[in-house]
C-alpha cells in the first residue's frame, strides 16, 4: 500500500499539462498546484480536475504494471492517498531548505 501511494504520488509530483478553463494561459502546473487542486471545494472545476489527473495516472501506471490498484480501490482513496503523499513531500522539502549550510 505504502509503495503503491508513493509511486503513485511520484508520477503526480512532475510537472503535468493543464487544460483546465482557469488556467488555460499555463501549458505546465507543478505538483504543488495539483496538490491545491485536490484540496478545492468538492465538485469545484478544480477538485474535478485533480480526480480525472490523478484517476488518470493510476490508471496508466496500473495498466503498464508498475503500480497494482486494487479493485476495490475509489477515486477518493486515490485522491486521499495523493494529498498525503504530496504534504509530506512538502514537508520534507520544506525541513530541507531549512538545514543550516555546511
Amino acid at each position: 500500500m505504502r509503495l503503491r501511494v508513493l509511486v503513485l504520488a511520484a508520477g503526480l509530483l512532475w510537472p503535468v499539462s493543464s487544460f483546465s478553463q482557469d488556467r488555460a494561459n499555463q501549458s505546465f502546473d507543478t505538483g504543488y498546484q495539483l496538490y491545491e487542486d485536490c484540496n478545492a471545494a468538492l465538485g469545484s472545476p478544480q477538485n474535478i480536475f485533480c480526480m480525472g489527473y490523478v484517476m488518470g495516472v493510476s490508471d496508466s501506471l496500473d495498466s503498464q504494471k508498475l503500480m497494482c490498484v486494487p479493485q476495490e480501490d475509489s477515486a477518493a482513496q486515490e485522491m486521499s492517498g495523493f494529498r498525503r503523499a504530496a504534504s509530506l513531500s512538502q514537508q520534507s522539502a520544506l525541513a530541507r531548505s531549512h538545514r543550516p549550510l555546511r
